[in-house]
């Protein structure tokens, strides 16, 4: 690889950004950028008062670029305890972030996200699309709700993930053939994760 490219450090607490630079600058590595992605979030709690805050879009994690020549970044992440570089399922080497993802990030950052008190009537194991958030257009099946909240399971490059949305950010999605299959996988991993805790 000769160019720089976008990387996910999972830090967990964004106390350790500082930590991060630092293991950067012990491998004397000075052409690098962190970005933690952010979006104004508007909301209205139940007396009716609205108001706006800046919260991260992907709370834990850290965007680096920068020219990945092998461990050496790796080890001094885990010497300072910073955090480590995200992998894809037995992986050897960082996942890259292309740069349209990159872009399409950006772009949400843009997006005022818009967040109330709902009672929600949304009917457990129906089929959903995100309408709003980092994971729009991704699909799921709702497995509950959670104060005024949907709680909706949707696989991730394999794994699966459990997020809360206003039932207004959710689009019903017919029960077609081709969307079975995507049931049937966000299912199979729950089965998956129930049979790993036994």
């Amino acid at each position: 690889m000769t160019n720089k490219e976008w990387y996910i450090i999972y830090i967990g607490n964004p106390k350790k950004v500082e930590a991060v630079r630092t293991a950067f600058h012990d491998i004397n590595m000075q052409d690098f950028t962190l970005w933690t992605p952010t979006q104004e979030v508007i909301q209205k709690d139940a007396n009716g008062n609205i108001k706006s805050i800046t919260r991260p879009m992907f709370p834990g994690y850290l965007f680096v670029n920068f020219l990945y020549t092998g461990n050496s970044i790796e080890d001094a992440l885990y010497d300072l305890k910073a955090g480590f570089l995200l992998k894809g399922p037995g992986g050897t080497v960082p996942t890259n972030v292309t740069d349209e993802q990159i872009e399409m990030i950006k772009q949400l950052e843009k997006v005022r996200v818009e967040e109330g008190i709902t009672n929600t009537t949304v009917a457990i194991g129906s089929f959903v699309e995100l309408t709003n958030g980092p994971f729009i257009g991704v699909r799921g099946i709702v497995v509950g709700t959670r104060k005024g909240k949907v709680i909706v399971e949707l696989v991730i490059f394999g794994r699966m993930v459990s997020v809360e949305v206003d039932e207004k950010h959710l689009n019903y999605v017919p029960s077609e053939s081709e969307l079975e299959q995507s049931k049937k996988e966000i299912l199979k991993q729950r089965i998956k994760k129930v049979m790993d805790k036994t």
